[in-house]
């Protein structure tokens, strides 16, 4: 029993370290041009943008991938929405070891507020898929998800405090700029 209560802490401890660093890579990873080009769309969503991270984890260079993507952008209970997709998964020593992340999320939202309007999440790291659906449609949320705030960080240039709701658990977020560093990619 408290083997079960410590391995679930460091799970959790890990997701929340390995979400900070995607979201961290994706916010300041961005060409300063591109995040404040507001004549690309007349929202902060950029239809058929596609993200692709491979993510790290101390000394484990190949620890997971993260892909998120503008999908669409329709009616969804006769409210406008825009779709948003993303992946995330730890490989190798970092998923048997460390946490094991495999999950698929959709988000439609709002194009004016950037919050969730609905929120289909499927955890894919058990034998059996679970899928967990949080619905705002009916009564409006005022806090982002993770796939969300990643936007919303991007459109406040990684500044700014935020709430989020996560496996119903609520979250403040703080961003504040550390300093600039250049980082080296295999392609450039």
């Amino acid at each position: 029993m408290l083997h079960n209560t410590f391995t679930r802490r460091v799970r959790r401890i890990a997701a929340v370290v390995l979400t900070a660093v995607c979201c961290a890579l994706i916010t300041f990873g961005q060409d300063d041009a591109a995040r404040f080009d507001k004549t690309v769309s007349p929202t902060r969503f950029r239809m058929g943008e596609k993200l692709a991270y491979e993510l790290s984890f101390g000394r484990f260079t190949n620890a997971g991938h993260a892909e998120i993507a503008v999908v669409s952008r329709g009616r969804l209970s006769g409210v406008d929405v825009i779709e948003l997709r993303s992946r995330i998964k730890t490989f190798e020593v970092v998923s048997a070891a460390l946490v094991l992340i495999d999950e698929t999320r959709n988000v439609y939202v709002a194009p004016d507020t950037g919050l969730p309007l609905y929120v289909r999440k499927v955890s894919n790291d058990r034998a059996v898929p679970k899928e967990a659906i949080s619905n705002y449609l009916k009564a409006p949320t005022t806090s982002f998800d993770l796939l969300t705030l990643i936007y919303k960080m991007r459109e406040a240039a990684g500044v700014g405090t935020f709430t989020i709701t996560e496996n119903e658990q609520i979250y403040n977020v703080t961003l504040a700029p550390a300093g600039a560093e250049r980082i080296r990619t295999d392609v450039g």
